[in-house]
């Protein structure tokens, strides 16, 4: 099912707001609208749910008031023919009360579960659709607590405080419609004491809120820290900071905690507070009852229906604590959801997109620029690389290598100048298509925990064996393949751990391969491999980047040597741009780097050379 679109548009800010825990809580005015939305798919189960609630309202009121001719009828009219008739009604009232409560709470259950469903998806659309700004500023643990708990509160909201919620309001039109026809002065004396609770849940609700707002934010800091933790278990190990991690969870632990305690308490105030008014309004109506019918003013019987109906009705008051905790919980959760839900993509394909089955490869820089949160990552950048051609991009860590070859696939927008594809600006192209066109070998090889052959046709799924296979020997994967327990089929572990750096490098090589993108960019993607095994995956490699564009990004001289032309970057600007030969007969930075990687081993070769000559 389609969910709601974000508000159109194409553009986007190189880095986006992340996550904005606003402290005033502004998105819970929008969670009304936005769980109405939600619900209309699931509104047939709801509504069921609300008759059947409504039905079993009527069906409670009927054990007080066959209590109440019990007593009128067979105990002072003396009718003993009556009570089995009573007994059996009792008994078949009891029986549709429970085949009510069952039907309202499945299908409560059903329509909270078909919300929850939505929700899910739309929520995991939209973190999908969300682009590199985005996650230049999110905090993971901060995304996983909004999807866990968050989402869990709204199901409990809707699953369990749409059950309770109708039955109360039923319970209470129907009690009082019982009272009154018993007795409209005890019936009225009901409509006076009744709002006395109702200012003491309004009093609850106004100060549990922003304690329940608090544990959220406090949640979702507990498990940052926790995620980034495991996440770097080995760095923490590496500088033995392990009880310095420990502290830093026991902070924000210990905040939780102080939050929880304080709703608690809260609650612990509110509710008992609730509950002893239902009973003070309990004692009240009898008191007057009782009063009424010394007086004559009602029987027996009608004082025992009241009473009974009061009993049925101090259940849902008591219960009203945990309901409103929930719809606090409830809508405190909603309220972040829709923040995340409103928060649209800052890349985005255009109203009208430009989209081509196969792209010739022609990629062109013209006078961009690139600014991360204000500070400039590149200036003034223009060059052309026509289709086939090989461009290698040196520079110190820093200069903007990576921030130029992610504008090619729109990882980033530029806010300067443009970058085109085919002589079509990418922010023209449809964002998949363009996509589609670019394979990227990013420098951190993610791998997903599933098997090698899943993780190399992560791109083309229903990829043929032999040519998952053909990748694989090109970017030497099979050579560390085959000494896997279960070879291919080894399933490598979460974010690939089960292998060194430099195999999960060769595994990130052969799934860009394998969708043969007409432009390829390699940023940085063997500097995890020893010098041997990168000699042989460039061998394989040149046999298969004649027919494609290729951007390539390396440290090592040695990679780039074969390109047609290198970029020298320094600062964000190209300030050499020629192929190996040109560029080393120069004086500028690749001479000098040239010099620093080489010297040494041409020392060594020379030093050989005269061994073998004298020998």
């Amino acid at each position: 099912m389609p969910h709601p679109a974000p508000p159109p548009g194409g553009g986007g800010s190189p880095r986006g707001p992340g996550i904005v825990d606003s402290a005033a809580g502004a998105d819970e005015a929008a969670v009304g609208p936005w769980f109405k939305g939600l619900a209309r798919p699931y509104l047939p189960f709801g509504l069921v749910a609300v008759g059947a609630a409504a039905l079993g309202a009527v069906a409670a009121l009927v054990p007080p008031y066959l209590a109440g001719v019990l007593v009128n009828r067979v105990l002072e009219g003396h009718d003993a023919k009556l009570l089995p008739l009573l007994i059996a009604a009792a008994v078949a009232a009891s029986l549709v009360r429970g085949a009510l409560s069952f039907i309202q709470q499945t299908r409560s259950e059903r329509f909270g579960q078909g919300i929850l469903q939505e929700i899910r998806n739309g929520l995991y659309e939209r973190l999908v659709a969300h682009g590199f700004p985005y996650y230049d500023h999110v905090h993971t643990g901060q995304l996983m607590s909004r999807l866990t708990t968050d989402v869990e509160w709204v199901r409990t909201f809707f699953s369990n405080g749409f059950t309770q919620a109708t039955t109360f309001v039923f319970t209470v039109v129907f009690v009082l419609a019982g009272i009154f026809v018993a007795s409209p002065v005890l019936g009225a004396l009901t409509l006076v004491l009744l709002p006395l609770l109702f200012l003491v849940i309004l009093r609850f609700d106004r100060r549990v809120r922003p304690a329940y707002r608090e544990i959220r934010r406090a949640m979702g800091r507990m498990t940052t820290t926790l995620q980034e933790a495991v996440a770097g278990i080995r760095v923490v190990k590496a500088f033995a900071q392990e009880h310095h991690e420990e502290r830093r969870f026991e902070a924000v632990n210990r905040e939780v905690f102080d939050r929880q305690v304080r709703a608690a308490t809260l609650s612990a105030t509110y509710i008992p507070l609730m509950d002893a008014i239902g009973w003070f309004l309990s004692g009240v109506m009898f008191l007057v009852g009782a009063a009424l019918v010394i007086d004559h003013a009602m029987t027996l019987g009608s004082l025992v229906t009241v009473a009974g109906d009061f009993i049925v009705l101090v259940g849902p008051i008591r219960g009203l604590g945990g309901l409103v905790n929930m719809w606090e919980q409830g809508v405190a959760a909603g309220g972040r959801l829709v923040e995340l839900w409103r928060q649209p993509p800052e890349i985005r394909s255009p109203e009208h997109p430009y989209a081509a089955a196969r792209a010739r490869g022609e990629v062109r820089f013209q006078h961009v620029g690139l600014a991360y949160d204000g500070v400039e990552a590149l200036h003034d950048v223009t060059f052309h690389v026509a289709p086939g051609r090989r461009v290698a991009i040196l520079g110190a860590t820093g200069c903007g290598k990576s921030s130029l070859v992610h504008l090619i696939p729109r990882y980033y927008d530029v806010t300067a100048g443009s970058v085109e594809l085919d002589g079509h600006d990418v922010r023209q192209w449809d964002l998949g298509a363009l996509r589609s066109q670019v394979g990227v070998v990013l420098q951190e090889s993610f791998l997903f925990s599933a098997t090698l052959t899943e993780n190399i046709a992560f791109g083309w799924p229903d990829a043929p064996a032999e040519r998952v296979a053909d990748v694989a020997r090109a970017a030497q994967v099979d050579e560390f393949a085959r000494r896997l327990p279960e070879g291919f089929d080894t399933v490598v572990g979460e974010r690939g751990v089960g292998l060194s750096g430099g195999e999960r490098q060769r595994v990130s090589i052969a799934r860009a391969l394998l969708v043969d993108p007409p432009v390829l960019v390699l940023d940085d993607a063997t500097a995890a491999v020893d010098m041997e095994t990168e000699w042989r995956i460039q061998e394989a490699l040149s046999r298969r980047l004649g027919h494609r564009t290729t951007l390539l990004i390396a440290h090592r001289l040695s990679t780039l040597k074969e390109a047609d032309e290198i970029l020298v970057l320094e600062a964000g600007r190209i300030v050499q741009r020629g192929n190996h030969a040109e560029l080393v007969r120069r004086d500028g930075l690749y001479r000098h780097l040239y010099e620093i990687q080489y010297r040494d081993r041409d020392l060594w070769e020379r030093a050989r050379a005269a061994g073998e000559g004298a020998t």
